[in-house]
């Protein structure tokens, strides 16, 4: 039985805490994350959330300045996860503490897990593979509490 850990929105709304590590098997490299996500109301839209994330991208000794956001719109018991163009990536089950995610983007092919592991964290791994990509990710988000 799984524990009642499910995001209200009020716990989801903040800052948190991203380290995440990329391994890129089609070229055959090792890429890492660290920055911020910042979770707010989207431009006064009942329900929808804007997700920004910003850090310093970590590969060859090099280091890369990366931002991206999504959009999230919360219905009921489920989370809708859309990209800056407004397409759908995934959705989420509200109730479910763990469970599969999946998007496909034309030739393209994103297998992921979604898991909650506790109030304030939560962990995202994507396999992907496409023509021209191999990689797989994981993301660890941490809420930023205040005395941190």
């Amino acid at each position: 039985m799984q524990k009642n850990l499910n995001f209200s929105t009020n716990n989801l709304l903040g800052k948190w805490k991203i380290k995440r590590l990329i391994f890129d098997y089609y070229a055959d490299n090792k890429f890492s994350f660290i920055g911020n996500a910042i979770i707010t109301d989207y431009k006064n839209y009942k329900n929808n959330y804007l997700f920004s994330e910003y850090g310093k991208l970590f590969f060859d000794k090099k280091v890369f300045n990366s931002t991206k956001s999504y959009r999230l719109n919360k219905v009921v018991n489920k989370w809708e996860i859309f990209h800056s163009n407004s397409s759908l990536f995934f959705s989420l089950n509200g109730t479910k503490t763990r469970q599969s995610i999946y998007h496909r983007c034309l030739e393209d092919e994103y297998k992921g897990d979604f898991r909650i592991t506790s109030r304030e964290s939560f962990t995202i791994i994507w396999h992907v593979i496409g023509p021209h990509k191999t990689y797989y990710s994981k993301s660890i988000y941490k809420k930023h509490l205040h005395d941190q």
